[in-house]
């Protein structure tokens, strides 16, 4: 039986493959360092192993000679008697050539993969025995601590890449940095759009638009070939799909409902139904508590990719657990929604309902209903109201009252519940306008979507730094 036979006889921790990795590449740092690209300190079982290991990449990343006695001045003194026994020990091993690496890093890592099992097991076992079991909540941290396997054991902190994208980002012209846009030309102009790693915040009181705001978002993005996720607790899907398709056909949802529809009617919105299948759009009406949006958002994002997320709207989201205040619970709620935005680089827009005092005033930030934390954690606030005096059906007022990469901003836009859509900017006036490859489907001038965008494409992530963890 070979050497490496017996080294993977046992599969939860081969000690002796520690010791022999750890002596080796004490003995000669320099040779070693190619061939053990990927190890990390979670590879190894002994904490002693680790602990060394850990002290080795400092010193490298620090452009320091790693030998025997820079590593025995490296511990500290608390731990230098053990560590230094324990290096010692390792380097008397029965060392190898630094090309024989690959083969015991290998026995590492398929050990460290087995553990990781053995302890998602025991947590799986715990957590299906606990009182406040909450099936979705361990859903997603199976799927989070299934996501962590294999990575390094601590992200890259210096800022040198940071810097890189920085520069890359304030040279590039501005079209190219612009975000997922509304149609509003002066909205649109100092906000650049909705930009990844972005929450923002449209607030109304019932029935003034803020739905009608999240749908037109929506069908941009979607129409740009971004795939969208949209949340929404309020009506069923096909409801929603209904004023999606009114908003994209020019058939109103008043003939939908009566069913009074032409024959011209029904032939366009069987055409405008064909081709809103092709949009890379997805609706969840089942997700209510954060740790249920996080899992799907995960879900989508992982088999497509995803260009925006739409939560309609705050106050129907329940938090996990119990909280002393329904503020401290939409709080949560918030925080746990800016961390989806920048844990998948997605722009979230987050519908949220404002108190009854902001039918006949300015709205300001305090009146977003049981805020919590929504005003810190917001990147861009926006609130819409109705004219005063106007009909329900009247203009809305716009008003962007935080907005942390520019200035402030108001405007009046008009509105029309017939066809679900703001008129001024149109939210689609600029894709319908240029839409020649559907047109030709539709009949009569209604307003039409842009053409069917192809498949998004996702970028590349970067590869590892070597001997980086």
């Amino acid at each position: 039986m070979s050497i490496i036979e017996q080294l993977n006889q046992n599969p939860i921790a081969n000690h002796e493959a520690e010791r022999i990795v750890i002596g080796t590449m004490a003995a000669q740092f320099e040779a070693c360092v190619q061939y053990v690209i990927g190890l990390t300190a979670r590879d190894f079982d002994l904490k002693e192993h680790q602990a060394i290991f850990k002290a080795m990449r400092e010193l490298h990343n620090r452009k320091k000679a790693v030998d025997l006695v820079t590593l025995d001045d490296a511990f500290s003194q608390a731990d230098k008697e053990r560590l230094t026994e324990c290096m010692i020990d390792a380097s008397s091993a029965a060392l190898i050539a630094p090309a024989s690496l690959p083969s015991y890093v290998e026995i590492l890592k398929r050990a460290t993969a087995r553990r990781d099992f053995v302890n998602l097991g025991k947590k799986l076992q715990e957590a299906g025995a606990a009182e406040d079991f909450d099936a979705a909540q361990l859903t997603e941290r199976i799927r989070m601590y299934l996501k962590g396997m294999g990575q390094t054991d601590g992200e890259e902190t210096h800022i040198r890449q940071p810097l890189i994208n920085l520069l890359d980002r304030v040279t590039s012209p501005r079209a190219n940095r612009r975000g997922i846009e509304m149609g509003i030309e002066n909205l649109d102009e100092i906000t650049d759009g909705f930009k990844p790693s972005r929450m923002y915040v449209i607030g109304a009181r019932p029935k003034v638009g803020k739905t009608v705001f999240g749908i037109n978002a929506a069908l941009k993005c979607a129409l740009d070939g971004k795939p969208v996720l949209y949340f929404n607790r309020e009506m069923e899907k096909e409801d929603l799909l209904q004023r999606m398709a009114a908003n994209v056909s020019g058939v109103s949802m008043g003939d939908m409902e009566r069913g009074t529809l032409s024959e011209e009617q029904v032939s366009d919105l069987v055409d405008i139904i064909g081709a809103m299948d092709a949009l890379p759009l997805h609706i969840c009406n089942r997700a209510k508590s954060p740790a249920e949006i996080r899992s799907k958002v995960s879900e989508i994002h992982e088999k497509y990719g995803l260009g925006m997320v739409v939560v309609d709207y705050l106050q129907r989201i329940r938090a996990d657990g119990k909280h002393r205040s329904k503020d401290e619970e939409i709080g949560e709620i918030s925080f746990a929604l800016k961390d989806i935005a920048m844990d998948y680089k997605v722009p979230v827009l987050l519908l949220s309902q404002l108190n009854r005092s902001a039918t006949n005033v300015r709205p300001n930030m305090s009146m977003l209903r049981e805020s919590g934390n929504i005003e810190q954690d917001a990147d861009v606030i926006m609130m819409l109201q109705l004219e005063k005096r106007s009909r329900p059906d009247g203009p809305r007022k716009l008003y962007v009252t935080k907005n942390k990469e520019g200035e402030l901003f108001q405007a009046i836009l008009t509105f029309d519940g017939r066809y679900q859509r703001f008129a001024k900017g149109g939210l689609l006036d600029s894709v319908v306008a240029e839409n020649k490859e559907l047109k030709q489907k539709f009949k009569g001038p209604r307003p039409t979507p842009g053409p069917i965008p192809g498949q998004f494409e996702m970028l590349p992530t970067e590869t590892d730094v070597p001997f980086k963890d």
